[in-house]
């Protein structure tokens, strides 16, 4: 059954007028219809004039009043059961809140729900009801006993808490949620609750299940109430599901039903406020913030919250005064103390006017699009349609679900904004196909959904399988208007969008005056009786063939095209889209592509917001060549001259250009490739990174030469071209990398050709990074190199020691050794492994390579401890090279013999002792010492990258991990690369990351007391500034005047403590994981580019910590906010990391380590001090003015 819907009410249709109004940037409604709507306006008046308090924890105080047990009659935790059993006792909890400045409180309903009090037993509607009842009438009789002796205005919050299900993870029905919620929402509405306070929400359709129970509540009583929605959220800022905040805006903003937005529980203060502010701009609805008492630490088995009620107040003002908050409260850890400092700093105080920044948007479960893309047009994938995709309905009538999946995140990794699911087919179930898909698609796909269907009871069937803001396709006249006021009611039910089609009762409309007509009575229809926003509806005005032939169609496309732009002009606000491949339906393939993308080009010039498209299916229309784009016009738009035919004229066009061998295989690049020879065309497609048609190709040249001889020949040959081309700078890595798999691949089929022993490698090396190095992405990306060059590469792992080396040498009988390493620590660990190797009389030929060695220090330092050849690798194709000169007995590049001197064991750089006195520092006089909100750590959890992404330096990414090096191209041509291919993998990337959750991002941080005792830094713990908590041991320049860290904290002498941050982040281990997949996997371009960002991720994730640590320690600089500035180190201090230049001591880390406890977010430390996962970092933060970067 259907119920008519106005801001969630069952009404008649034209039972209401309706005026809107925005006052300081909220939205009110003025409603005067049947539903009784004053205690809505109530609140919102109240708010906009003054901040509303609530009251703090109720299960706290319930505590502290040490009830009897007696009084929960056996349902132990179940603090709603007094209500029944010792009222007095939760009216004295409200009224003591009341006293302290509240006005607005609670009821002790939180759990009064059928699916909570179902597991104790007593889950029956009556039960329910009699709790919810109770507990609004006490809260009810409190505030008018305290309002006897102290006039004003109260509010008493009908409080409904979560269950122990969410519908959003399986775990329940979204009707069977709604019926255990109503009696709980009766029984308050029945107590007295002045508001209905949904809370501590983790899981968004929940909450569209309980606005969903509220309404039909509503209808029936002819009454409504406020309605508050607050969320929790974790760190991250997103709910414990994955829902983020502009898509928490987006689902809700337009929820008539919905009075005010915001936060209660899990975060203290300090860490709601950015999301309060973000809020704050993203809604014009209320806003309210009840946070925790600080985050709860475990003292001695108990939970304690150590937020002061004055530092919580601060909090409570600021969001007020300063975002625009206009209802205030406490949640766990909360006292009558804490809002009673509250309601004193609130007193007169008005909360700030907001500037929203709202767009119009649509979301999934997680992220929310906004419905105006630029560039233009929003794009609708068209794949997921049992109707207009044989391959779908194929899936759908084996109900491969997980092939079903795989065709959405297709069409989602093919830039699609929103995803159309139609499952309608004849002799299914097309309720209980979309109830199995939509619930599918809801959680495992990161894209809205529109609901393709011309079924009430198939659209709502999605609607309740989905927490995101969904698209229903579609809407019309067709009936007149019947259908289309059951869905309209519907949409505004459950906050959806519409795409109406301009059909009426006569059929499509196909002139532009037509559409207009009908775009106008339906915009009559939803905005004006179903209070639809006009940004909800878009508008269809439909696409025809221009390829049949049918004259009633020959101007159909041209007035399209005009209706969008009329119907954008008499209707502001509305979008438009449109199911452009329609125009072309019935001609060529080839053709089509052209028509669609030259009719799109001009619907968008035309204002089209949205498009139902398959890229696939389109042409770069930069690509169209004049006459194809002359011809392919006037079909579109109908030119004339004479008798001519433009639709015959475009044909015959086409056809002869196709005799000709345009577009098809005799085209002019395809009948190139026809002239290769077998060999010739796979080493062009080795060239190319081509991997269609290698099997048939690699199979054909089979039949002329022998699997080695193919090897040995165009495969060696193309590889060798690929280098020469990387060498010149025209080639960058990621391509290379291309190259090197359709390479192994070509040489897995040849092999399989083969006997064992008959396949000769040029020759063989031990590849290792060495020990106490977790690094491996320069090993892994030489053993990538060396083995599709014929070479045969033992790749041992990371952290190896040199004996493990040595035995793997003698092993496989490999006469070259590798080492590999990227901290300067691991320079000194290579020095070892040649004393080592020396020790034993060992001539291994040694290839050493990494970002921390330079050709001076190792033909210089190294090549001198060691009797054999020393050689230095500055990348992969140097160390080819110098393999290639190994094995054929000629002079190696990049190295080579050099008479050693008497080596003797170098001491590590711990143990190095500088003269202090020779060597006085040159530091300025302390600097002022900045306050600092706690001392301690503080551990932050599951950060979303999207907050990360602007700090990464793309810079380094790019020209550094990724090597989409200039080399020799001209800047125009490598500008254009860097636009062109590089950005656009970068966004792809990052998007695939944040929707497969690859970056788990943490971080553990605080800030310590310390001084400075010469080269050494002591660091006192938090709770006794008396007792030493370690010490970090800084060495000195070994030079006149030169540095050490220890300069830039105050001496010890100066009787005043300074104060650092140390800091410890990782990417998480899940993205390493899926490195190493890619990688065993032989997609190799991947791996450089997962790898590559990662790693920079997790240097983004330093920064973006950094400037918090600045910002708290008040020393932020705002012309020091942008990338480039921070990357200039333009902010005021330094910081430092062990392993690196100015402390290269990386057992330091142990200490830091101790203090921090970075297990917390899964980092640990290697006995070689490395951490892993390798996408980790720690720092020292010096605030110190003078503090800059140098080397010891």
């Amino acid at each position: 059954m259907f119920f008519i819907y106005v801001d969630g009410f069952a009404v008649g249709k034209r039972c209401l007028s309706i005026s809107k109004s925005f006052v300081n940037g909220v939205s009110m409604t003025v409603n005067t219809k049947k539903i009784n709507k004053n205690k809505v306006e109530r609140l919102i008046n109240y708010c906009l004039k003054t901040p509303l308090l609530f009251d703090g924890a109720m299960g706290t105080q319930i505590q502290a009043q040490c009830p009897d047990q007696a009084l929960f009659c056996g349902y132990e935790g179940f603090g709603e059961q007094l209500n029944l059993t010792a009222p007095h006792l939760i009216e004295n909890i409200h009224l003591n809140y009341l006293r302290s400045g509240a006005c607005g409180i609670e009821t002790n309903t939180f759990s009064a729900n059928g699916i909570v009090m179902g597991e104790y037993g007593i889950g029956e509607d009556s039960k329910v009801y009699e709790i919810a009842r109770r507990g609004a009438e006490i809260g009810a009789g409190a505030a008018r006993s305290f309002a006897v002796k102290n006039p004003g205005e109260y509010f008493v919050g009908g409080s409904i808490g979560p269950s122990t299900k969410l519908p959003g993870l399986g775990h329940i029905g979204f009707k069977e949620m709604a019926a255990a919620y109503r009696p709980q929402v009766e029984g308050l509405m029945d107590g007295g609750a002045d508001i209905l306070l949904v809370e501590t929400c983790q899981d968004i359709l929940q909450v569209k299940c309980l606005l969903y129970v509220i309404g039909e509540v509503f209808a029936v009583k002819g009454e409504a109430l406020p309605v508050m929605v607050s969320l929790t959220l974790q760190q991250n800022g997103a709910m414990l599901v994955g829902t983020d905040i502009a898509a928490i805006a987006a689902i809700l903003n337009d929820y008539e039903i919905v009075t005010s937005i915001g936060f209660n529980c899990a975060l203290g203060p300090f860490e709601l406020e950015k999301h309060v502010e973000t809020l704050c701009r993203a809604t014009n609805k209320l806003v309210s913030a009840m946070p925790n008492a600080g985050l709860p630490e475990n003292v001695h088995g108990k939970t304690v919250y150590r937020l002061t009620p004055d530092e919580y107040a601060g909090f409570i003002s600021r969001f007020v005064s300063k975002y625009g908050v206009n209802i205030a409260g406490g949640c766990c850890g909360t006292t009558p103390a804490h809002i009673e400092k509250a309601a004193a700093v609130l007193a007169g105080v008005k909360p700030a006017a907001r500037l929203n920044e709202i767009e119009p948007s649509v979301s999934s479960v997680y992220n929310a699009w906004s419905k105006k893309q630029e560039p233009r047009p929003f794009i609708i994938g068209e794949r997921a349609n049992a109707n207009g995709s044989k391959a779908f309905r194929e899936l759908l009538l084996k109900q491969d679900y997980d092939a079903m999946l795989a065709v959405a995140k297709n069409q989602q990794n093919g830039g699609a904004h929103a995803l159309d699911l139609c499952v309608a087919y004849v002799g299914r179930d097309e309720i209980k196909d979309m109830n199995e898909v939509s619930k599918r698609f809801a959680s495992a796909v990161n894209l809205p959904l529109v609901i393709d269907s011309t079924s009430p009871e198939v659209i709502e069937t999605a609607l309740m399988n989905h927490g995101g803001k969904c698209i229903i396709n579609s809407i019309n006249l067709e009936d007149g208007g019947g259908k289309l006021r059951i869905v309209s009611a519907m949409a505004k039910k459950f906050n959806a969008s519409l795409i109406a089609l301009t059909i009426d009762e006569e059929g499509m409309a196909k002139t532009v005056e037509k559409k207009l007509a009908v775009a106008k009575r339906i915009y009559d229809i939803c905005v004006n009786e179903f209070l639809v926003a006009p940004h909800d509806l878009i508008f269809d005005p439909l696409t025809f063939t221009i390829g049949s032939g049918d004259d009633t169609l020959r101007d159909s496309a041209m007035e399209t095209i005009e209706a969008i732009k009329m119907i954008k002009g008499a209707l502001p606000g509305v979008n438009t889209s449109l199911g452009i491949s329609n125009v072309s339906f019935g001609l060529k393939p080839k053709i089509r592509e052209i028509i669609n993308s030259v009719f799109l080009k001009h619907c968008i010039e035309a204002g089209l917001d949205m498009a139902i498209i398959n890229p696939a299916g389109f042409l770069a229309y930069h690509r169209i060549e004049k006459d194809d784009l002359g011809m392919v016009e006037n079909l579109i738009f109908n030119r004339r001259n004479g008798e001519n035919d433009p639709l015959l004229d475009m044909l015959k066009y086409f056809d002869k250009k196709m005799s000709e061998g345009a577009y098809g295989p005799d085209a002019p690049d395809a009948a190139q490739n026809l002239k290769l020879s077998p060999a010739e065309k796979l080493s062009k497609m080795v060239i190319d990174g081509d991997r269609k048609g290698l099997e048939e190709a690699v199979e054909k040249l089979s039949a002329e030469m022998k699997p080695l001889e193919i090897i040995n020949g165009p495969l060696i040959d193309a590889m060798k071209k690929v280098g020469e081309l990387f060498g010149a700078g025209i080639m960058q890595l990621p391509f290379v990398l291309q190259s090197a798999e359709v390479m192994k691949r070509a040489v897995g089929i040849l092999e399989a050709k083969m006997e064992k022993a008959s396949y000769e490698k040029a020759g063989k090396m031990v590849l290792a990074t060495v020990a106490g190095d977790v690094h491996d992405i320069g090993k892994n990306l030489v053993d990538i190199i060396l083995t599709n060059n014929g070479f045969e590469v033992y790749n041992i792992g990371i952290k190896i020691p040199v004996e493990e080396m040595i035995v793997a040498c003698e092993k496989n009988g490999a006469n070259v050794m590798g080492m590999s390493g990227l901290l300067v620590r691991s320079t000194e660990v290579m020095r070892e492994n040649l004393l080592e190797l020396e020790r034993r009389g060992k001539r291994y030929d040694v290839v050493l390579g990494g970002a921390a060695l330079t050709r001076r220090f190792v033909e210089e330092d190294l090549a001198k401890l060691y009797g054999g050849r020393v050689f230095y690798a500055e990348d992969a194709f140097s160390g080819l090279m110098i393999l290639k000169n190994i094995c054929s007995g000629g002079p190696a590049a990049g190295g080579g013999s050099v008479k050693r001197s008497s080596a003797k064991p170098v001491n590590a750089i711990a143990g190095i002792k500088i003269n202090a006195a020779a060597c006085e520092p040159r530091v300025s006089s302390p600097a002022d010492i900045p306050a600092v909100p706690f001392l301690g750590r503080r551990v932050i959890k599951n950060i979303d990258p999207a907050e990360v992404y602007p700090f990464i330096n793309k810079t380094t990414l790019f020209r550094g991990q990724w090597q989409y090096r200039r080399g020799n191209m001209q800047k125009n041509e490598y500008d254009r690369l860097i636009a062109e291919t590089v950005e656009p993998l970068f966004t792809r990337l990052t998007q695939k990351c944040r929707a497969e959750g690859l970056f788990e991002l943490g971080a553990v941080y605080g800030y310590y007391k310390c001084v400075s005792a010469g080269e050494t830094v002591r660091i006192f713990d938090p709770e006794d500034e008396n007792k030493i908590l370690a010490e970090f041991g800084f060495p000195r320049q070994k030079v006149k005047n030169g540095l050490s860290i220890a300069d830039f904290i105050s001496p010890e002498s100066s009787g005043v403590k300074d104060v650092m941050g140390l800091l410890a982040v990782t990417a998480g281990k899940k993205a390493g994981a899926e490195i190493k997949k890619l990688y065993s996997g032989d997609n190799y371009k991947d791996y450089l580019h997962l790898h590559g960002l990662s790693v920079e991720m997790a240097e983004a994730l330093t920064e973006y910590m950094h400037l918090l640590i600045r910002k708290e320690m008040g020393i932020i600089d705002e012309n020091a906010l942008d990338n480039q500035a921070i990357v200039r180190q333009k902010y005021r201090g330094s910081r430092y990391s062990f392993g690196y230049p100015a402390c290269p001591d990386l057992a330091m880390q142990k200490e830091l380590f101790n203090i921090l406890d970075p297990g917390e977010i899964d980092v640990e430390l290697t006995e070689s001090f490395e951490m892993t996962p390798e996408q980790s970092t720690t720092a020292i933060i010096i605030h110190h003015p003078d503090a800059k970067y140098f080397a010891v």
